[in-house]
C-alpha cells in the first residue's frame, strides 16, 4: 500500500488551532504597542506647545492668555453676554510651534475674529468652496479646515467629532462642513466654581484675557498644568477647537470649547456631558497627557486624587492643586 505524504485532517486542524491561538496572543501585543507608539507622538505634541509657550514667554515676557475679547477700541467686555469671540492661546502659540504660514493666512495681527467671523457666516453655506468667500479672508477660511498634526492626538483625532459650526445666531455663523479648527488639546484654566465660569481666574496659568508669566506660577512650574487632552465622541455641539472661542445668542464667549477645568475629574463618562465639554479626557488607557509649565510633559491617571465640589484649596484633591499656579499646596510624586 502506497504510503501518502500529505497532511491529514487533524494534523491540519492543530496547525490552524495553533496559529489561531498564536494570532490571538500576538494581536493585543500589537495593538498596545500601535497605542504606545500613538501616545509618544501625543506627548511630543504637547512638549512641543509647552516649549512653544516658553519660547513665547521668552520673547514677549509672559504667557498668551487662554481666550481673548478684544471689542473696537481696545475695550474688554462689562459682562459676559457682551463678549465676541476671538483668538485663542494655540492660535498664539503658532508663530512658535513652526506655523507662522498659518498664523499669517489667519489674519490675527490685521483684524479680530469676531470680525471675520461676520464677514464669512450669514449665507455662506458649509459646503461652499474657499472661492465663494470674499477674497481678503478666503486664506482663513482655507486654514481653518486643514488639520494640523500638532492639534491632534492620535489615538483621538479620527474618532473626535469636529467642530462645523462657529458662532451665532444664524446671521453671524460661519459653516464648514470640513471641521473648523480641529483639535484634541484645551488650555487649563485652573478650577472653575461652576462649570460655565470661564470668563474669570479660575487660578490657571492661562486665563480669560489676561497674560500671566511664569513668575506668577508661585507653586512652581513643575507642579502646574499648562495644557492637556480633552477627546469628547460624542457630538455635543461643544468640541475643541484651536482658533478661538465661539459665542451664542445672550450668553457669552464658549471658553471651554479651548479651555479645561480641574472642576471635574479626568476622564468623565461619557453620558455625562456637562462634565465632558468642560473637562480633561482622552481615549489613551487609564488617564491623559499634560504639558506642565516647566516644559515637562506627564501622563496622569484618572485615579489621581479628587475631591468632588470641594471648595477649599485645602481639601482638595492632587489634581486640582496641579490645576492651579497659586493655591499655596505643591503636588509632587502624582
Amino acid at each position: 500500500m502506497k504510503k501518502s505524504n500529505g497532511f491529514t485532517l487533524v494534523e491540519l486542524l492543530v496547525v490552524i488551532a495553533i496559529i489561531g491561538i498564536l494570532v490571538g496572543l500576538l494581536l493585543p501585543a500589537v495593538q498596545a504597542a500601535r497605542e504606545a507608539a500613538r501616545r509618544m507622538q501625543c506627548t511630543n505634541n504637547l512638549k512641543q506647545m509647552a516649549l512653544a509657550a516658553h519660547n513665547r514667554h521668552d520673547t514677549l515676557r509672559r504667557l498668551p492668555a487662554g481666550y481673548y475679547d478684544w471689542l473696537p477700541g481696545g475695550t474688554v467686555a462689562a459682562s459676559p453676554e457682551k463678549q465676541n469671540p476671538d483668538w485663542c492661546w494655540a492660535v498664539m502659540l503658532m508663530p512658535y510651534l513652526e506655523q507662522s504660514n498659518v498664523y499669517k493666512a489667519l489674519g490675527v495681527d490685521q483684524t479680530k475674529l469676531q470680525v471675520i467671523i461676520v464677514a464669512c457666516g450669514g449665507a455662506f453655506t458649509g459646503s461652499d468652496p474657499v472661492s465663494a468667500f470674499p477674497a481678503q479672508y478666503q486664506d482663513f477660511v482655507r486654514v481653518t479646515s486643514t488639520e494640523i498634526p500638532v492639534f491632534l492626538c492620535p489615538s483621538g483625532s479620527s474618532e473626535v467629532s469636529s467642530l462645523k459650526t462657529f458662532s451665532d445666531p444664524s446671521p453671524q455663523m460661519y459653516r464648514r462642513d470640513a471641521g473648523i479648527g480641529k483639535s484634541n488639546y484645551v488650555a487649563c484654566i485652573g478650577v472653575t466654581p461652576n462649570g460655565g465660569a470661564l470668563s474669570n481666574d479660575a487660578g490657571g496659568a492661562f486665563i480669560y484675557k489676561d497674560e500671566k508669566g511664569l513668575r506668577n506660577i508661585t507653586d512652581g512650574t513643575s507642579n502646574t498644568i499648562l495644557i492637556g487632552e480633552r477627546a469628547v465622541k460624542i457630538a455635543t455641539n461643544d468640541e475643541v477647537t484651536w482658533l478661538g472661542t465661539p459665542k451664542s445668542e445672550g450668553n457669552g464667549a464658549h471658553g471651554k470649547r479651548v479651555m479645561g477645568s480641574a472642576q471635574y475629574p479626568i476622564n468623565p463618562l461619557p453620558t455625562d456631558t456637562q462634565s465632558t465639554v468642560f473637562s480633561f479626557s482622552s481615549l489613551h488607557t487609564g488617564g491623559a497627557n499634560f504639558a506642565f509649565a516647566d516644559g515637562s510633559v506627564h501622563f496622569i491617571s484618572a485615579t489621581i486624587e479628587f475631591k468632588w465640589h470641594a471648595t477649599e484649596k485645602s481639601v482638595w484633591g492632587a489634581f486640582q492643586k496641579l490645576a492651579h499656579r497659586e493655591d499655596g499646596y505643591p503636588t509632587e510624586g502624582f
